[in-house]
């Protein structure tokens, strides 16, 4: 599995807020998923809670790095801004926004595992089928331009 799969997955596995009601026409592509997921992946009651609380985890974690990223690319585009500043000025900031990415990547992965947990490995197998056709009609709407990250 490559590691833009794995981010789709990863992605698609933290953003899984399962609603239970029909939902209106015109409805969001991120409802209409978890619509399929309800109906498709026969999810119960436990599942849909376990996911939900495990989504508003995810997104608490996701929130505070992605805050923590914006905060250090504000710190290097300041430094950046010093005619005197060289490399190794930077090098610090660099580094932590490096490992606040990594800790995204992380944190992206824990939740795929937290998925896998809740959901029976069937339904995991239907899920990562469905995100597998999700990624190649993209990539068809999208046409030969390289996604980010590929």
């Amino acid at each position: 599995m490559n590691r833009t799969t794995i981010m789709v997955l990863i992605t698609a596995a933290l953003c899984l807020p399962l609603a239970s009601a029909a939902y209106a026409e015109g409805q969001g592509r991120w409802e209409k998923k978890h619509e399929w997921m309800d109906k498709e992946l026969k999810l119960t009651p436990d599942q849909k809670a376990k996911l939900e609380m495990n989504r508003q985890a995810q997104d608490e974690k996701m929130k505070a790095t992605r805050s923590a990223i914006k905060e250090k690319h504000r710190q290097l585009s300041d430094a950046l801004k010093d005619p005197a500043c060289t490399r190794q000025d930077v090098s610090g900031i660099i580094n932590d926004i490096k490992a606040l990415q990594g800790q995204m990547i992380d944190g992206r992965l824990d939740g795929i595992f937290a998925v896998k947990g809740i959901l029976t490995s069937e339904q995991f197998a239907k899920f990562q089928d469905h995100m597998a056709k999700q990624r190649e009609e993209r990539k068809n709407r999208m046409g030969d331009k390289p996604h980010r990250g590929e």
